[in-house]
Parts: C-alpha cells; sequence; structure tokens
C-alpha cells in the first residue's frame, strides 16, 4: 500500500491525486481556518467516497469544527448523498478522532484503523455492521432513508452521539443486552414504534428517542434519570417503573397521562413542555408511597406546600363535536334557494327537497351544511373535507357518515378496519384497507402489502363480490377504473373486466369514450373497446380531451420533444413555438402553435385553440395579437 502525505493548504487535490494515482493510504496534513479550502476538501471526499483512496490518517489534520459547521456549511455538512457538497465522510471522520484517527474501508463501511469503530456506511447498500465492530460513531447512520430496520449485533457496546439520527423510516431497534452506553439525539428524528431500553445503561440520555411519533417505550428499573428532551413531543402515555429518580426539563414532550412512581426525588416544573413550551399540563398519577410528590384529581403537588407543583391545575380538555349545538339554531328567517345563491359564493342541494344545502362563502377554508334558515350545521375549527351523495348521505372529514338531515349517525370508520375514500351518486361509498404501495420508495421498500379496496353502503354492507387492489369511483355509465396487483384496466357495474389489467394507470371514460392509461413513462389513450386511440408517444397530458376534441400533450426527450395539441384520433394538431425560455403555457397572454406552414394560438392553460389556420400571426404584445389567413390582411385579436 502506498503512503502519501497531502497538506490541505496546497491547491488542486485532483492533479495531486492523479501524480499519485498509486495511493491507497492519505496521510491528510494541514489546518482548515476558513472556506478557502473548501473546494480540497470536497475533492478528498469523493476520492475517499469512491473508494480510490482506501485508508486515510486525520491524525495531522487541523479542522476547526466550529469552521466547518458555520452557517455556511452547516446544511451541507450532513448531508448524505449530495456530491456538490462533500464533505459528509470527513466530517463524520473528524467527530470520532476521540475513537481513531486512522479509518479504513471494509466492504460497504468506513470503520477506524483497528476496526473496532464504523463512522460511515454506503447509504446505497443494505446494512451490515462487521463482527469487529464495538462502537458504532457519532453519525454514522445518521439520514439513512433506506433504513427501516436494524438488529444491533451482541458485540455492539457503545452507539454514540446522533449514531441514527434522522433515519426517518427506522421503526425497529434491537439492542444487545451488552451495551454500555448510547449517546446524546443517537434516535433523534426516527420513526421508532415500540422500544424495549437496554437494562445495562442507568439514564436515558438527552434528546435519544426526541421527535419519535406516537413512540411506546419500556424502561427498565435500573434506570434513574430521564435527561431532557429524551421523548416527544408526541408521547400521549407514559408509565415510570420503580427506581427511576430524575426527571429532566422537557424530557416528555407533549405527554398527556405520566405516572411518577415512588423513587423519583426530583421533577423539572417543565418536564412536559415540547420545545416552544406549547404542552397543556398531563394527567399526573403519583404512586401513594413517594415522600416528595402526590397528586389531586390529576394535578400535581409536592409535599408540604399547597400550591400545585406546576403553577396550575390538571383541567381535561373539553371533547368537541364535528356538528354544533341545534338548541343554538335559528328559525326566524327561511331562505329561498335563489337567496341562498346571493348570500354564499357556491350553494349546492344535498337532498331533492331542496332543505340542506352544501356552501362556501368563498373567504374561509372550510365548506359547511346548512339548512334553509341558514343554520350551519358543522364545527368549522375541524371540518377539513366533505363529500355528499345526492340524497344519500353526506360524509364529513371522510369518516363520519351522516343522514342528510344531519340528524342520524349512519357510518363511522374511525372504529372499523378500513379508510372512506370517496362516494358516488348512486350512494356507493368507497373504501381501502391499507395504505397505497408508494413507487417512489417500492425499491426500499419491496415488502410493502397491497391494499384492498371495495364499496360499501351505509349499513356496511358490500357492493361488489371482490376487492381490488385500487378502485376509482363508477362513473354514470356503469365503469369504473380498478386495479389487480400492480396494474389497472376497467371494469362495468357488474365487475366484468371492460379493458384489461395492462396498464400502470388509467382514467375514467371522458364524453366521447376515450380513457387515458399509462405504460412505463408513457401515455396515451384507448377506447371502450379497449382499442388504442392514442399511442404511447407522450410523458405528459398537461390538459386532456374531457369535452373537447383536443388535448394538450408534452413529450420530454429525444428528436419528438416538444409540447403538442392533439387530436382525437392522434394526429399533430400543432407544436408550440415558444419565443423565450420563460415562454410557457400557463403563463398570461397568448402562445403561438406551428403546423405544416400554419400557425395557430391558444390562451393560458392551453384554453381556446384556434388550430393552426393562419398564414401569420404578430404578437402585439401578451394580451393582444394580430392573424391573417392570407399574410396581407389582419385582424386583432385581445386577450
Amino acid at each position: 500500500m502506498q503512503n502519501y502525505i497531502y497538506n490541505i493548504e496546497d491547491t488542486d487535490f485532483m492533479c495531486w491525486l492523479n501524480l499519485h494515482n498509486d495511493c491507497e493510504k492519505l496521510i491528510l496534513k494541514g489546518k482548515v481556518v476558513d472556506s478557502q479550502h473548501r473546494e480540497q476538501l470536497k475533492e478528498i471526499e469523493l476520492a475517499v467516497s469512491a473508494k480510490k483512496i482506501k485508508e486515510i490518517d486525520i491524525s495531522n489534520f487541523d479542522s476547526q469544527k466550529s469552521v466547518l459547521y458555520s452557517d455556511e456549511y452547516e446544511d451541507d455538512w450532513r448531508e448524505s448523498d449530495d456530491e456538490d457538497f462533500g464533505i459528509n465522510i470527513l466530517a463524520k471522520m473528524i467527530e470520532n478522532r476521540n475513537h481513531a484517527t486512522t479509518f479504513v474501508w471494509c466492504g460497504d463501511a468506513i470503520l477506524s484503523s483497528d476496526l473496532r469503530t464504523i463512522v460511515h456506511h454506503d447509504p446505497n447498500k443494505p446494512v451490515v455492521i462487521p463482527e469487529t465492530v464495538e462502537i458504532i460513531g457519532k453519525n454514522a447512520f445518521a439520514d439513512m432513508e433506506n433504513l427501516w430496520k436494524i438488529t444491533l449485533p451482541e458485540h455492539i457496546k457503545v452507539i454514540d452521539d446522533y449514531a441514527f439520527a434522522n433515519c426517518h423510516y427506522l421503526h425497529t431497534v434491537t439492542f444487545p443486552k451488552e451495551i454500555s452506553k448510547i449517546g446524546e439525539y443517537a434516535f433523534y428524528e426516527c420513526g421508532l414504534e415500540n422500544v424495549d431500553f437496554p437494562s445495562g445503561i442507568d439514564y436515558v440520555p438527552e434528546g435519544c428517542f426526541a421527535e419519535n411519533v406516537y413512540m411506546e417505550v419500556h424502561l427498565p428499573s435500573t434506570v434513574k434519570r430521564i435527561c431532557a428532551f429524551s421523548f416527544g413531543p408526541y408521547m400521549r402515555d407514559m408509565w415510570l417503573p420503580e427506581g427511576i429518580e430524575i426527571i429532566e426539563a422537557c424530557a416528555f414532550g407533549g405527554i398527556k397521562f405520566i405516572h411518577i412512581s415512588s423513587t423519583v426525588k426530583t421533577i423539572d416544573k417543565e418536564f412536559y413542555q415540547d420545545e416552544d413550551g406549547c404542552s397543556k399540563i398531563p394527567y399526573v398519577d403519583v404512586a401513594l408511597d413517594n415522600p416528595y410528590f402526590f397528586d389531586k384529581a390529576g394535578t400535581l403537588y409536592k409535599v408540604g406546600e399547597t400550591d400545585p407543583y406546576l403553577g396550575h391545575e390538571f383541567m381535561p380538555e373539553q371533547e368537541e363535536s364535528w356538528l354544533t349545538q341545534t338548541s343554538k339554531f335559528s328559525y326566524q328567517n327561511e331562505y329561498t334557494f335563489e337567496e341562498l345563491k346571493k348570500l354564499y359564493y357556491s350553494v349546492e342541494p344535498v337532498n331533492s327537497e331542496q332543505t340542506m344545502f352544501l356552501v362556501w362563502n368563498g373567504n374561509e377554508r372550510c365548506e359547511n351544511i346548512i339548512d334553509r334558515y341558514g343554520n350551519e350545521y358543522l364545527n368549522k375549527k375541524m371540518v377539513k373535507d366533505i363529500l355528499f351523495s345526492f340524497d344519500h348521505f353526506i360524509i364529513v372529514n371522510k369518516t363520519a357518515v351522516y343522514s342528510t338531515d344531519m340528524k342520524e349517525l349512519l357510518l363511522y370508520s374511525a372504529i372499523l378496519e378500513y379508510d372512506i375514500t370517496g362516494c358516488d351518486k348512486e350512494g356507493r361509498i368507497y373504501v381501502r384497507k391499507g395504505e397505497p404501495v408508494d413507487e417512489f420508495y417500492k425499491d426500499i421498500f419491496p415488502d410493502q402489502s397491497s391494499p384492498e379496496c371495495w364499496c360499501i353502503d351505509v349499513m356496511g354492507t358490500p357492493l361488489l363480490k371482490n376487492r381490488y387492489n385500487g378502485l376509482e369511483p363508477f362513473d354514470d355509465d356503469g365503469f369504473a377504473p380498478a386495479c389487480l396487483g400492480k396494474l389497472w384496466g376497467m371494469i362495468d357495474k357488474d365487475e366484468n373486466v371492460v379493458i384489461p389489467y395492462a396498464y400502470k394507470s388509467i382514467g375514467h371514460f371522458d364524453s366521447k369514450g376515450m380513457a387515458l392509461v399509462a405504460k412505463g413513462s408513457k401515455k396515451g389513450y384507448v377506447d371502450r373497446n379497449g382499442k388504442m386511440v392514442i399511442p404511447f408517444h407522450y410523458n405528459y397530458f398537461y390538459k386532456e380531451f374531457n369535452n373537447d376534441d383536443y388535448a394538450y400533450a408534452m413529450v420530454y426527450k429525444g428528436v419528438d420533444a416538444g409540447e403538442y395539441f392533439v387530436g382525437r384520433d392522434g394526429e399533430n394538431l400543432g407544436k408550440f413555438q415558444p419565443r423565450s425560455n420563460n415562454d410557457k403555457i400557463y403563463e398570461k397572454g397568448f402562445h403561438i402553435f406551428f403546423k405544416g406552414g400554419k400557425y395557430g394560438y391558444c390562451k393560458q392553460f392551453a384554453r381556446d385553440f384556434s388550430g393552426c389556420i393562419y398564414q401569420d400571426i404578430r404578437l402585439i404584445d401578451d394580451y393582444c395579437i394580430e392573424v391573417s389567413a392570407d399574410g396581407i390582411f389582419y385582424r386583432q385579436i385581445r386577450y
């Protein structure tokens, strides 16, 4: 192995490396003092990450952490897969100087030269921790988005600070029995669900499990101290075992209930706060034989003091209903339908008697249900979504199904095993069990189970004999896009297959019986018989046909790259002619198209396409053009 010394104060590391292309061990020297060494650091990082350098010695490399962690570099430093920044691996080596100063590649991981400490792992490779490793260094696995489960080998004794920080999909971790230390913020902002804390450690480190959503943790009796920001801010319930003595500030941000064991001696008065101090006082239950604290109706007191220890009594939250109280309704003025349309921006009857309406006033985010007297039936603070099936039911927040008079709760999916996804005019309620497979993460999580989709009535009775992996509502003609496995097709209301399951996606039939389908990265159209009308030539349809005889489509790459108006037979009606890089179809004004020696125009968002019928079009400005059929006489058109 050839050893060479490179001084960071020299310039152009890549030129130096080309002169020493047999360098396998780099001895890095010099002092990083300001941003002038940024390029060298990036070049060294690239060489190390590409394994051109298999060993690096930083014992004589002087880099001030405060310099590299300045505001300019703070976000760059922790980037795990962006080569443009290129200081991730070097940062981890410097942070772990207390463990070693020489590091080597071992498989897909970088270890200390004695092979006891792991400081980095290739984020694109499955995690395998070598048998020699006893210490997981600072930030060793930080930001690994594809890490979702890890069983730590029994030979691991130390997990250092931020070791698994920001591994957002890490939901399961198994600790070795002999582990003796876990660092601060070691599992910060992960996705851990259920944790058995190791019995060999007598405190929960600061920030250790901070920002893990609704995590359940089981603490052994050997734990004496809960440090600041250990859990939360989404903890709900916590039962502290005997043995714990000290609870520090913000230890349980956002907690709703906590049992204080008899051994607890010290509790910080802000133990339940999150970082912004927004959490409400939790219900506190204190063991009867605790000599320092006691509780009354959930309020915490200190022995010998009469005032609540946390400054306020525990006040249970009043559960709000989605429905407003009808006792507060007014029945003095009955409105006609026409009068209601003058009062609201939009008004839609939800029943044939026209006694109840879905309305929006044009200002607030949410809609509401009202009666003839203008009484609002839903709590604006809690309503996010309203759907209705005319004369059948009203769905609130895709959870509660009410009768159209809002007097009866017909179905409540929160206590059932499925989610409501929508409804149709015939009174079908579409439901789904399980989450849709996310195509973006399918390679990271190959074992994702496919959802089950079907439809029911308000009694919960299934209306289909089969269940699908994807299902869209039936249209007015009784056709619905459906998915089996990973491929989509079309079924009719009797569940006969109208279009075979052969596509990545499929849309509803439009008014003339054409449906948009996709295969791979290309899209086209099929008719009701499944015959290809427009072949898979386009990457994206910005404007679909709907009720028009033309669509607006795009080709991203190749000789046909561009944007086109397309006819229902697949013919090219005209190609977009941008006047500059800033001329986009979604910008205001007129846009010009060309085909066969003639020009056409449209307005913003591909509206009002004229067809390519003009000999010449002159742009006066974005809002005025002059068109000529013969190139001699022009007439003016304004936006």
